[in-house]
């Protein structure tokens, strides 16, 4: 079972390239620093971004920040295909982990549950969230849970070969920050769930570095800003829809194998 580590950073970010570097030593693992897209560099959208689905559905562009952050994930998924792993740990450079973590994840991938992506991001929120139940029980204090929300971060998940295959072909396009598309399980068809409490904590010592234009809410103008009302409500039917289409594929599902565990 091939399961590789990889901790997306900038060139310049070498605080928490020490940081990182002294966890792992710690651990005992290897891992892959993987060079970001720091998007101030960018100067313009790149041709894969799509600026008309992006404001009819969310009222403004996509920041820089968010668009760099969504190519670095997608250069981890294209080597985690490249070298043809059976699991990829993607973790960004604020990462802070419990000693145990690592040896988490890879018991997840070798565990042989069935599951595309698994996302380890555990927020006050999330813990309390009525729109999640809990599969199955991983040791005494973890659990697997599906959720049928959309809640933000990145900084760490697990994935499959397939899923990485599959996220490949679903970032050819931007439209949404990457860990939207992520929590977007009816849109991608990947297996989701959630590792709760998780191991896995953003390091709050570091600052973002995803520009916090991306928090301003503006409203379009011209036809997209006439068109927007509809096309907003549009989307949120989408996502009410689909998380509809989560809860009829897993909920019986789910429930028969947390049964099987008892």
């Amino acid at each position: 079972m091939k399961t590789g580590i990889f901790v997306i950073t900038l060139p310049c970010a070498h605080t928490r390239q020490e940081n990182v570097r002294a966890q792992m030593a710690q651990a005992g693992e290897t891992f892959e620093f993987v060079e970001g897209v720091d998007g101030a560099t960018l100067g313009d959208y790149p041709p894969s971004y799509a600026p008309r689905r992006r404001q009819l559905f969310f009222g403004q562009d996509m920041t820089m920040g968010e668009i760099g952050c969504f190519l670095a994930h997608r250069k981890v998924y294209q080597e985690i295909v490249r070298q043809d792993l059976d699991y990829g740990l993607i973790l960004e450079d604020d990462i802070s982990f419990e000693p145990d973590a690592i040896n988490i994840a890879r018991g997840l991938a070798g565990s042989g549950i069935d599951f595309d992506l698994v996302r380890f991001c555990s927020s006050e929120k999330i813990m309390r969230s009525k729109k999640r139940w809990k599969v199955a029980a991983i040791g005494k204090n973890h659990h697997l849970s599906r959720l049928i929300e959309v809640p933000g971060g990145a900084h760490a998940y697990l994935v499959s070969r397939a899923a990485a295959h599959r996220l490949v072909q679903l970032t050819e396009r931007i439209w949404v920050p990457i860990d939207a598309l992520l929590a977007f399980a009816w849109y991608s068809k990947l297996n989701l769930y959630y590792f709760l409490p998780s191991p896995f904590q953003q390091d709050q010592r570091f600052d973002s570095l995803i520009d916090a234009a991306r928090f301003q809410k503006l409203r379009p103008t011209g036809l997209t800003g006439a068109l927007f009302p509809v096309t907003r409500a549009l989307f949120r039917l989408w996502c009410h829809a689909g998380r509809v289409s989560l809860v009829v594929r897993f909920a019986l599902r789910d429930r028969r194998w947390g049964s099987g565990q008892s």
